[in-house]
């Protein structure tokens, strides 16, 4: 692109050509690392042409780095985001009470001063560009370059307003964080400033083309902020409304709602429509992007007499939506799509948002102490303890488990001796079984039916809790936490019980051979010597 346009420039039509061409005026404007590359390349590309056409053009880039020292924008066309600034201070001394969620979200977590970029960390990016001094050199420059292009030039239409185009990835920090609040400032300066329609659009980069070139860890944070930047967009795309304000005079308080938004915009990728790679790294996706938005500009100058290109929602010749919901329109690139289809848009964010979200909460360490807690409290911990066999004797202290003796001299009476021990054996036995059915059982279905509802009530109230108060993830985290909690017991409790088990079978041979023993000695017509009797037992 921009071999053609130096033909052009050296071109001995180009006057001729410049004569009968009509470009729009336009600002460019981008955010953040990828924005503000974006914005280098087409200063770089645009240089070339003829100053009256040059002026016609602005570019701003915002960026939470300091300025390059040999910078292909002006100093009036950069603005350093907050370098220096500690976030905390724009919480505590400029908008108290609209940030006031902030100490409490971050809890502990301390940010860092902004020196180098915005860490990924989307809440500095829009810090950044809250700062009254920060925003009051954005809405100063932004208004140079307003009335920069919105001059009478040569070869520039005046019957329309100058177009906005902003651009930015929403995968680091400082463009996803401040994309909103730019829109908005650039919404209301154009508002204030234009009494026609004007059109504002906006590219967003989407993190796919560094699937592969940067680090596998910083992807889920990639997703994260793309995905949570498109939710507040479709906020205000499907009506909702909020104000805001910045601290700056002109701007003191605006509204953010559906109309605030740019119209179309686009949602650019390193795939194409089959998900094969076609762009490598945001290098080469800015290269293409400045090579589109160079092309645009390019169309008059392609014959006498150009004109223009027709921009989105300015033909009245379109279809409203495509077999994807989105809206498809014509123009002079062809047939072209805009806009953000929902389903795809939540395939490709909503998984890996989600990964990042419970990935991080599940390995959360303190879920450990809330549920060795809560197992201590509802009494179940039986690994090194008794404190379920405890509850369950003393859930209903009006309904004990009784005590029961075993009487047998009645139903014995009149058993001959020979059948006297074969008779106990059997009628203790059954005995020991009915009292367990009619007496045990009972008792203990109905306390353990206390105790069950009881903690069935409690955990419910504390899932709601951690729902409530905390998120999904927490959540998630103390039922992992708990499931362990209760294998480990219950492998405690199957162990004792076999073990009981085990001292039942030994009392019972115990039982069974005493009995065999009084039973020989009684059939040994021994059974009145007490002597005998005596050696038998022992």
């Amino acid at each position: 692109m921009l071999s053609t346009l130096k033909n052009f420039s050296s071109s001995l039509d180009v006057e001729k050509l410049l004569k009968n061409s009509s470009f729009r005026r336009t600002i460019y404007i981008g955010l953040g690392g990828f924005g503000s590359s974006v914005i280098r390349r087409l200063k770089k590309e645009f240089s070339i042409l003829p100053d009256d056409v040059l002026n016609g053009f602005a570019f701003l880039a915002l960026d939470t780095h300091p300025q390059p020292m040999t910078d292909v924008l002006t100093p009036n066309e950069y603005v350093p985001l907050s370098i220096g600034v500690d976030p905390s201070d724009v919480v505590k001394n400029t908008f108290p009470e609209i940030f006031a969620w902030y100490r409490k979200l971050a809890g502990k977590w301390i940010a860092r001063k902004i020196t180098d970029g915005a860490g990924k960390v989307k809440l500095l990016g829009r810090f950044s560009l809250m700062f009254p001094p920060t925003h009051n050199s954005f809405w100063n420059k932004l208004n140079s370059a307003f009335n920069k292009v919105n001059t009478d030039h040569p070869h520039f239409s005046t019957t329309q307003p100058p177009q906005i185009y902003i651009i930015t990835s929403l995968a680091g920090g400082t463009g996803a964080g401040c994309l909103i609040d730019v829109i908005a400032t650039v919404n209301h300066l154009l508002t204030t400033k234009t009494s026609a329609e004007f059109t504002m659009q906006l590219i967003i980069a989407t993190p796919e083309a560094l699937e592969g070139i940067a680090p596998s860890v910083d992807y889920p944070d990639f997703y994260a902020n793309t995905y949570a930047t498109l939710k507040e967009i479709f906020h205000f795309i499907l009506g909702n409304s909020e104000r805001v304000r910045y601290g700056v005079s002109e701007i003191e308080n605006t509204d953010i709602n559906q109309g605030t938004m740019p119209k179309p915009i686009w949602l650019i990728t390193g795939l194409n429509e089959n998900g094969i790679s076609r762009v490598s790294g945001f290098d080469n996706l800015a290269n293409l992007v400045a090579s589109y938005l160079t092309s645009e500009v390019m169309s008059p100058l392609e014959s006498e007499g150009g004109q223009p290109n027709v921009l989105v929602n300015e033909n009245p010749i379109y279809d409203n939506f495509d077999d994807k919901g989105m809206p498809k329109w014509f123009s002079s690139f062809g047939i072209i799509r805009t806009g953000m289809p929902r389903a795809e848009t939540s395939a490709l964010f909503a998984m890996k948002l989600l990964d990042k979200a419970l990935s991080d909460e599940l390995d959360a360490g303190e879920m450990d102490d809330m549920v060795d807690m809560w197992f201590s409290e509802q009494n179940l911990r039986e690994a090194g303890a008794d404190d379920l066999q405890a509850a369950i004797r003393s859930a209903d202290p009006s309904n004990q488990i009784p005590e029961v003796h075993l009487e047998t001299e009645v139903e014995l009476e009149g058993v001959k001796h020979s059948e006297l021990a074969k008779e106990c054996r059997k009628l203790l036995k059954d005995k020991f079984k009915n009292v367990i059915k009619t007496k045990f059982t009972e008792h203990i279905t109905r306390h353990s039916n206390i105790i069950s509802d009881n903690i069935s009530s409690d955990l419910s109230s504390n899932i709601n809790q951690l729902y409530e108060n905390q998120s999904i993830g927490k959540v998630i985290s103390f039922l992992r936490k708990l499931e362990e909690k209760i294998k480990i017991n219950k492998q405690a409790l199957t162990e004792e019980t076999n073990d009981a088990k085990k001292i039942f079978s030994e009392l019972e041979e115990e039982v069974n051979r005493q009995i065999s023993n009084v039973e020989a000695a009684a059939q040994s017509w021994f059974i009145f010597a007490s002597g005998k009797i005596k050696t038998a037992i022992s």
